[in-house]
């Protein structure tokens, strides 16, 4: 202030002391998988910030956290931090936010597998594959044939070859895709079957000539155990065709029994050194060993790893034929007349009607004769 004459100016000094304002920073964010273990550095996520700040964690569980520093583990949940600046009076603080997304990982369960034969109905694939999560989509790796239903996840083997189908499940960014197989093993199925016949000369054998015998109730039963005694019920069912032939497609690697319904008038024809093996390489032996069932005759276990059409029964016949033969004095065709007694030493022949195989049997002294079918 300017002075009156004789009096000085004098001064005075106005200061204003500018702080500067506190920076924080600004907010960041990034996103991690819930697998990572990776340490993060929060200052690398905001922008700008002035040092000497300190770090708060707000929202979050699991991890570690130090200082500037959060290292995710297993289990860690999406997490928010607060760094404050603090300001110099009158200035405030200041804050900025660093905020880890965690995603979850993408999981389509484990690899998984099984062994099926090719007539088996229906496969759910999830069925093979363990811990996976849902929302996934099935596809189709290798394989031929079947029925392959992606939005079911289900597989037909039907005609098939062993085939692998891979299920993915999308991750979230930025957690990849995760995929995991399935691998349905097919194996293939066989035929079991062969002849029903009429053994006319009883020696165990299918000769030439010798007849099929049609209308015959065949069955098949499982023997699991192999002690050749069916383990339940017949599983399949068929008959025997006009010639005698009869068999059991689409069957699965494993162990059966076939035996046939004995029809009335027939028994088991004799067996040979072969009959109580149905599996080997003999094609026109008896194979039916015993009686089941009261009413049936079966054949010993059948160990079935390819296709066996050499599975035959062969039967006789348990009627008889006979009475006398006599001299038909009065030639009317009836015995009862006077002297028609019997006659002695007549060779009687029995003809397999068109076969043409004949046996002789020679009258006993009583002129009666018998002779079995």
């Amino acid at each position: 202030m300017t002075g009156t004459s004789s009096c000085p100016n004098d001064t005075s000094i106005a200061t204003i002391n500018i702080s500067p304002q506190a920076n924080a920073g600004a907010d960041g964010s990034t996103a991690i998988c819930d697998n990572s273990t990776t340490a993060i550095n929060l200052f690398s996520l905001i922008t700008g910030e002035q040092t000497g700040g300190a770090w708060t964690r707000l929202t979050g569980t699991g991890g570690t956290f130090t200082g500037s520093t959060f290292t995710p583990a297993a289990g860690a949940t999406s997490s928010t931090f607060r760094y404050i600046v603090t300001g110099t009076s009158p200035c405030p603080n200041d804050t900025s936010i660093a905020t880890i997304n965690i995603s979850p990982q993408a999981n389509a369960g484990a690899d998984g597998s099984t062994t099926v034969c090719a007539n088996t109905t229906s496969i759910n694939l999830f069925s093979l594959i363990t811990g996976e999560q849902t929302g996934g989509t099935w596809s189709k790796v290798s394989g031929t044939g079947g029925t392959f239903s992606a939005g079911a996840g289900t597989f037909i083997p039907t005609s098939a070859t062993t085939s692998v189908f891979r299920y993915v499940v999308n991750g979230t960014s930025p957690c990849p895709n995760d995929t995991s197989l399935a691998t349905v093993n097919v194996t293939p199925t066989f035929t079991l079957g062969d002849f029903v016949w009429y053994d006319q000369n009883n020696n165990g054998i299918q000769d030439g000539g010798e007849p099929g015998l049609g209308s015959i109730t065949v069955k098949l039963y499982d023997d699991a155990d192999n002690n050749n005694i069916p383990d339940a019920a017949a599983i399949q069912t068929t008959t025997t065709s006009g010639t005698g032939a009869y068999s059991f497609a689409n069957l699965c690697q494993g162990r059966y029994i076939v035996s046939i319904v004995t029809p009335s008038g027939y028994i088991q024809s004799t067996t040979t050194a072969t009959s109580a093996e149905p599996n080997n390489a003999t094609a026109n032996d008896n194979n039916g060993i015993a009686i089941y069932n009261t009413t049936e005759l079966r054949s010993n276990d059948i160990n079935l790893t390819t296709d066996n059409p050499r599975v035959d029964f062969g039967l006789i016949g348990t009627g008889s034929i006979g009475d006398l033969v006599f001299k038909d004095n009065d030639g009317n065709g009836l015995q009862g007349g006077v002297g028609e007694t019997g006659i002695s030493g007549v060779i009687v022949t029995d003809l397999y009607n068109q076969w043409k195989q004949f046996h002789r049997k020679r009258h006993d002294r009583c002129q009666w004769y018998l002779h079995l079918q």
